[in-house]
């Protein structure tokens, strides 16, 4: 097995980050392109909240029609 050194490891994360940080942005811009033909969507109110499953606080959209939840991102 190769021994790859300290140096080689970095440079390589570092260059696979900046991979996926250049390349995350085409396939969002695909998807939106892609889902955004042939329905109409709702309109729904959102609702700023955090979860409250851990100690991290964690910023949470809750979708709401009326008074009743329809979506959560986050």
């Amino acid at each position: 097995m190769q021994s790859i050194s300290r140096r080689n490891f970095i440079k390589l994360g570092g260059a696979t980050t900046a991979g996926f940080f250049f390349l995350k942005p085409l396939e969002i811009e695909k998807g939106l392109k892609a889902s955004s033909r042939g329905f109409s969507l709702k309109r729904i109110g959102e609702v700023v909240s955090i979860c409250a499953y851990c100690a991290g606080g964690c910023g949470v959209l809750v979708g709401a029609e009326g008074s009743r939840v329809v979506s959560i991102e986050g």
